[in-house]
C-alpha cells in the first residue's frame, strides 16, 4: 500500500506538466506559422525556446526509470550537449533559417530536432558536472553572441525571408539571451557552491 501512495504521489503533478508542455507544443507549432515566423526576433527567440521548453517539461512527465534508460548512452551528459549545441547552431544559419519559412519540410524537421534538442538539454544538464556545463554552455553564448553581432553588422540581408530591421533586432535579442543565461546559471552556480 506504501508503495502504491508513493508512485501516486510522484505521479501527482505529471498530468499538469504535460498539459503544459503540450500547451506550449502546440502553441509554437501550430500558430508558430502563422505568427511566429512572420518575424525574425518571434522566430528565433520565441518559438525556438517554447519547442525546447516544451519538449524539456515532457521529459519531466516521464516515470524516472525511463528518463534514466533513455539518458543511459549520455555519460555525464556529453551525447545530449553536444547534440543540443548542433541543433541550435543549424536553426541560427540565414539559410536554414530561410528555408524552415519557405518549405514544410524543413520547418517540420526544425520543429522536430528542436523538439529532441530540448529533451536532450534536459536529459543531460542535471549529469554534467559544472565544468562541462561551463563548457557547453559558454561555447554555445559565445557561438550564439557572434552570430548575434553578424546579424546587427553586416550591411545587407542574411536572411531573404525578413527585412534588414528584422535581422538587427533578432541579433540584439541573441546577445542578449545568451549573456543572460550564461549570467542567470553563474549566479545558480555560486549559490549551489556557498549551499554546500
Amino acid at each position: 500500500m506504501k508503495r502504491l501512495i508513493s508512485l501516486a504521489d510522484a505521479w501527482a503533478g505529471k498530468p499538469a506538466l504535460a498539459l503544459w508542455a503540450g500547451v506550449l507544443l502546440m502553441g509554437a507549432a501550430i500558430v508558430g506559422h502563422a505568427v511566429l515566423e512572420a518575424s525574425m526576433v518571434l522566430h528565433m527567440l520565441v518559438q525556438f525556446p517554447l519547442l525546447m521548453l516544451g519538449a524539456a517539461l515532457l521529459v519531466d512527465a516521464l516515470p524516472a526509470t525511463s528518463r534514466n534508460r533513455l539518458g543511459s548512452f549520455n555519460q555525464l551528459g556529453i551525447s545530449g550537449l553536444t547534440f543540443a549545441v548542433l541543433i541550435s547552431s543549424v536553426w541560427m544559419i540565414p539559410r536554414a533559417l530561410d528555408l524552415a519559412v519557405q518549405v514544410g519540410w524543413v520547418d517540420g524537421l526544425k520543429i522536430l530536432t528542436l523538439l529532441l534538442a530540448g529533451m536532450a538539454v534536459r536529459l543531460s544538464w542535471p549529469r554534467a558536472v559544472l565544468s562541462l556545463q561551463a563548457f557547453f554552455l559558454i561555447g554555445w553564448a559565445m557561438m550564439t553572441a557572434t552570430i548575434g553581432l553578424l546579424y546587427q553588422e553586416v550591411p545587407m540581408r542574411l536572411c531573404t525571408s525578413y527585412l534588414q530591421d528584422e535581422q538587427t533586432n533578432a541579433g540584439i535579442g541573441l546577445v542578449a539571451l545568451s549573456g543572460s543565461l550564461v549570467l542567470v546559471w553563474f549566479g545558480q552556480s555560486l549559490r549551489r557552491k556557498s549551499s554546500v
